[in-house]
């Protein structure tokens, strides 16, 4: 009974290391992506808030 448990765990091993290459592979991507947001929606907000500002100073 005991010889199974290598034979059982050799397809767990390609699984797991493809799991870790993509994980490698898209920590990068989601990084650069979130870096992008950050960079695109926080000038534009202190844009909108300012424009906002200045048209209620105005009014």
């Amino acid at each position: 009974g005991e010889e199974r448990a290598p034979g059982a765990l050799v397809p767990f091993w390609p699984s797991a290391a493809a799991v870790v290459c993509v994980f490698i592979g898209i920590i990068p991507i989601v990084v650069n992506a979130a870096a992008a947001i950050m960079t695109i929606t926080i000038p534009t907000r202190c844009f909108l808030v300012g424009t906002l500002m200045s048209t209620r100073s105005c009014l």
